[in-house]
This record gives structure tokens, sequence and C-alpha cells, in this order.
């Protein structure tokens, strides 16, 4: 009854491997609340138009005209705002129990279904241009937010309130039934209620329309991870905890109990295991059928974001499916096949052996996929399958972007099966993008490898920047920088950068006026280091080497793992901050003399009014980012290897640089 197979999650599956898409979410919010940005990894900026929003994703979307008619705002609005809602409930400082399944599931169903109504409009409206039709369409709205727009007649509050009507429903059935509230009754009664009054059932085939949540709620159709979900937030409405659990291709929901014995008590026929997830269980086939009392405390128990990632993944393989039905059996990777010869290397891409797919459902697979990266922004094969997918909609210079971040975290097998593709995709982007004037990447990576215990007395203290090594005591309780995100903040700011940079740098040749905008900061200031020979060692550029600033960064992690900052000379302070952005600084001006046809800085924005700095800054962004625009448009006699502060250029080893 609730064996919830994942279809398509196999290792014969044809749109992707298995561990593209299936692997746990990273639970970084479960525990300490850790200062973390949404720049986990450095990727390539362009300079754009202030928007109203600043969530890239979405703002690509957009890019139909239907001659002079222009369709209404409200759906765009939509789309913005539903991405806005969803990133904001999967943040990493919201408490995965908080996360509300239901909410963000009903979000992305608005989010998808102002897409297609945009594009219904847009086809009506070139229809009537076609037709000189002057008159103006008469769907008139009344909705300008994303809990006003209706999806299937119903609002999201409407639909929310939905779930809680079937939950009155289950307590009615408790009560004509004149028991107490024993989990096994409990659960029949639900079982009884939405299989039997309401009658949902399993779609006996993948389709979209029972994908959304909205959907399932109005036909009774749909998938089995949307019914496992209604199931959970049901129970979550009569306080019973229902958990869940992958075991093989299967997600498993069960009570959660101290008593695992009581679940695998046989009564009637049936174990309350059986209840709840059905005779598959009993399916020799099906590895659920080993599971034991033993088995089951064993299992990893899916967190929140670990459901919406499963269902996310669910989303975009049936929308790759619809993208793709005419080509049946087509793979995201097809093309990654090897190149043998350097003709074919360097050869154009066939554009006539492309195959054609559906636009709307394979722009719905890319919107999918981008909701999968933001819980899963370092899983590479579904950054892979995401490249491949902007590569389907031959949009060259996003597959570039997304293949070349992917290949700096794969494994090194697979960074060169992609590496040829990759190549040609440069060049097909080049020539395809011929006439334009330049190219910009833009580096910021910003973990601050900072755990904040207690964060009103850490701003109200007057936040990062005044933080000094004389305060390292002062500290505690409030503040502390452990050696794990330590390694991570190396890893991601200096590192990080460094791999995205040398896989770009092939592509920012090919053009005459390309620029590197590395973003620093002024801890990067070797004022904050307390060892001279260190110091000098960082300053002489005459003499400094990449392999002598990786062998001092893996010093630093030595002795930090070893307790001996103080001992040694580092700060004491956001110690692997101040170390990765001096390792930058340095590595900004060796790049700057390895790629002379290339303009390399580094910018220093100030202390900005951020997550990162919990709002404790004193620059607006705008403000901030007046300095990273201004070196992004020098002419190409301007500076290389210089260090930025503001908008002036700064000596790189300050005594002490103002803020």
């Amino acid at each position: 009854m609730l064996l919830v197979s994942l279809p398509g999650f196999s290792h014969q599956n044809q749109m992707t491997t298995s561990s593209s898409m299936c692997g746990p979410t990273p639970r970084y919010g479960d525990h300490k609340l850790t200062k973390m940005t949404n720049f986990a990894i450095p990727v390539t900026l362009l300079v754009q138009k202030k928007r109203k929003t600043n969530f890239s994703p979405v703002t690509t979307i957009f890019n139909v005209k239907a001659h002079e008619f222009t369709p209404s705002k409200s759906y765009q609005e939509v789309i913005i705002a539903a991405r806005e809602k969803f990133t904001q409930e999967m943040s990493f400082r919201s408490k995965d129990k908080d996360i509300s399944l239901a909410k963000t599931l009903l979000y992305i169903s608005a989010e998808d279904e102002a897409f297609m109504g945009y594009n219904r409009e847009m086809d009506a409206l070139s229809s009537q241009s076609e037709r000189n039709d002057t008159s103006v369409l008469s769907d008139s709205r009344d909705w300008d937010c994303v809990e006003a727009m209706p999806m299937a007649g119903k609002k999201i509050d409407n639909w929310l309130l939905e779930l809680d009507n079937i939950a009155k429903e289950v307590k009615v059935e408790l009560m004509s039934r004149d028991i107490g509230c024993h989990l096994v009754e409990v659960l029949e009664a639900v079982n009884k209620v939405l299989f039997e009054s309401i009658g949902f059932r399993r779609s006996p085939v993948v389709d979209s329309n029972c994908s959304y949540l909205h959907s399932v709620l109005c036909s009774k159709y749909g998938s089995a991870i949307l019914l496992s979900i209604i199931y959970i937030e049901i129970c979550q409405r009569l306080n019973l905890t229902i958990v869940g659990s992958r075991v093989g291709e299967d997600f498993l929901i069960w009570p959660e109990t101290g008593n695992p014995e009581e679940l695998f008590k046989v009564n009637s026929g049936h174990s309350l295991f059986g209840i709840v997830n059905g005779r598959c269980v009993e399916d020799p086939k099906s590895m659920a059928s080993d599971l034991t009392c033993n088995s089951l405390p064993g299992l990893d128990i899916a967190t929140n974001r670990d459901i919406i990632g499963i269902y996310l993944a669910n989303l975009i393989r049936v929308h790759w499916k619809r993208a793709s039905r005419t080509n049946r059996g087509l793979m995201l990777t097809s093309p990654l096949r090897p190149v043998h010869d350097d003709t074919e290397k360097w050869s154009k891409i066939n554009r006539s052996s492309m195959p054609l797919l559906r636009p709307q459902d394979l722009r719905l697979a890319i919107m999918a996929s981008e909701r999968l990266l933001i819980l899963q922004p370092h899983n590479w094969a579904l950054r892979r399958d995401h490249g491949m997918m902007w590569y389907y909609s031959r949009d060259y210079g996003k597959a570039v972007q997304e293949l070349s971040i992917c290949m700096a975290f794969a494994p090194e097998e697979e960074a060169k099966v992609l590496e040829p593709f990759v190549e040609k995709l440069q060049l097909e982007s080049t020539w395809k993008s011929r006439g334009h004037r330049g190219r910009l990447m833009v580096n910021n990576a910003g973990e601050s490898g900072t755990t904040f215990l207690d964060e009103r007395k850490f701003e109200d203290g007057g936040g990062l920047m005044q933080v000094t090594d004389e305060d390292v005591d002062l500290l505690t309780g409030i503040i502390e920088w452990p050696y794990d995100l330590g390694e991570r903040c190396l890893e991601i700011n200096y590192y990080g950068t460094k791999n995205v940079s040398e896989a770009f740098v092939p592509l920012l040749q090919l053009s005459k006026s390309s620029r590197i905008v590395n973003l620093s900061s002024a801890y990067g200031d070797m004022h904050w280091f307390h060892n001279e020979e260190l110091k000098q060692e960082l300053c002489d550029i005459e003499k400094l080497t990449e392999k002598r600033i990786d062998e001092i960064v893996q010093s630093f992690l030595r002795d930090f793992k070893a307790d001996k900052l103080r001992e040694n000379g580092w700060p004491l302070t956001a110690s692997a901050y101040k170390v990765s952005k001096a390792a930058l600084n340095g590595y900004t001006r060796l790049m700057a003399r390895k790629f002379q046809n290339i303009l390399v800085n580094v910018v220093n924005p100030g202390y900005v009014v951020t997550d990162m700095t919990s709002r404790t800054g004193f620059l607006t962004v705008e403000e901030g980012a007046k300095g990273p625009i201004m070196v992004a448009l020098l002419p190409d006699d301007g500076p290389s290897g210089a260090y930025f502060d503001k908008i002036e250029i700064a000596p790189f080893a300050l005594t002490e640089r103002p803020l």
C-alpha cells in the first residue's frame, strides 16, 4: 500500500546514474548554526543590468519576445517569488524539523504552474499578432504574489487546508470506532480515509500531472513519493511522527517508535510495518523483505531535505522523459562518448544531429535541477546532468559553465571523460558569440569557517570586523572556528577558486579582452599574521610560487589540527578565512604573471551588509559592488595583478588597512 518505489533510479536508469541525484542531502543545518553563504562554489558571473531580484537561475527564463505585446508580469513575479520562497525554506540556517514538506512542494508547483501559464500567454499573444488581432486578452488577474495565485482553483493556503481537512476526517473515523489512539488503530484509520474513503491511488504511469502535490490532492492519483509525503503530512497533523528511509530502489515509511519489535509483530496476517508499507514488503524480490526489527534501527532516516531531494530527482526524471519521448532511450550523458582523434576533438558540434526535445518539458527539468542543486551544491554528478540539460537546450555558455565546475570537483576519471566534450563546447560557444567583446569571470568564494554559538551577542559586539586576536578568549561560548570548517574554508575559498579559474582559463584566453576578478577581504592583509618570515614569503612576488602557497596552506592546516596556531604565528581569530584570502591574494598575482593576455586582479569590496557578516556591515550591497564592477570594466591596458581596496589600488602588504 505504501511501499514507495522510485522507478528510474536503478543501474539501468536511462536518464542518469543513480549516484547523481539519490545521494543524501548535506545536513549542515541539523546541528549548530553554521555561518555559510550561497557562494559555496566559485562561479562565473556576468555583469548585468540591475534587476528586481538577484536570483540568477530564474532570470534566464524570459528570453522570448512576442512582437510588441507584453504578457502579464504576474506570472514572472510568481516564478521569481516562488523560487525565493523555496530557497528560504531550504536555507541551511533553517532547522530541518521546521521545514514544511507540503508548503515547499506547493512552492515548486506554483513556480512550474506560473512558468507554464507564462508560456501559454506568450503563445496566445503570438497568435493574436499573427491574426493582427488588437483585442486585449480578457484573462484579468487580481493576484500579485505566489500565495494568491490559484492552482487548480485553489491557493496555497487552501491546499494546506485540504490536508487539514483530511486529518479531521481521520479523527472522525477514530471517534466513530469508539476506540483509543493506539498506533495500530490510528494507522488503520489513516489508511481507510486515504485509500478507501477518499480513494488515493498510485498512478500506473509516469505522468507529470501526478507529480505535483496540488494535482494529486485534486485528482487523487499520484506518484509513490507524493503519496508518501501526503501520508507523512496527515500523520503529522495527528501528532504521529512518520519517518522514512531509502531501501534499495524503495522509500519505506513507518511510525517513529522506541520499540521496533512492535512494528514486526504479526496480527491478523500482517505486521504494523506491513500495514504502513503494504504487502510489497513481503515480496522476496524487494530488499525491504529482508528487514527485521534488528535491521530497522540501522537504516539512515531521511531528513525533510532528503525527502524533498528525492522528490525533485523524481521530478527531473519525469520531465526529462517527457522532453525526450520522441527519442526513446536518449540518455543525458549520451554525447559524452570518448573523442579519439584531434580532428573530431576540435570540430564543431553537428547541430543537425542534435535530438529534438520538447522545450517546455526540458526547461521544467532544468528548473527542478536548479532547485536540487540548492540542496546538493557539491553533487558533481547532478551538476554534470544539469550542464548536459543546458547542452540539449543549445545554451552552450551555461553548459560550459556547469560542466567546468563539475570537472573541478569530479573524480579524475570522470573529469577526463568530460574534458574533450567541454573543449568542443567552448569552441562552439566562441563561434556562437563571435562579435562579443570579451569575457568576465568573478570568483566570489565566501566560506567563513565560522560557527556562531550566540549570534545575538556577536552582533551586539559589532560583528566580524571588530574581532581581533586579543579577543579570542573573550569569544568563548559566542563564536568558534572548528578545524573541519577551517579545512572546508580553505577548500572553497582558495582551492575552489584555483580549480574553477584554471578550468575557465582556456575559454578566457580565446578573447583579447578577458577579466578575472577575485573577491578578497581586508582579512587577507599581512598585519593579521605574526610570523615575520611567512609574511615576507607571501609578499615577495619574485620568489613566490604556486607550489609554495599550497605548502603554506597545508602547513597552516597541520598547525591548526595540532593546536599550534599561536606558537607558529598564525592568526587566532577567523584564522582559516584570513589564510584563505592571503593565499588568494598571492595566487592572483601569480595568475597575472602567468596569463598576461588576461587582466587578473583582486578586490576587497569592504565590510558589506550580508548574511556572512550577520548584517553588521556598514556598506550596502550596491556600495560593495562598486569595486568589483569597476575592476571588471577596466580598459584593455588596465592594471593586472593589482589589489583594489574598494575602488582604489592599494599595496598588498599593509601594516593595517582601514575598513
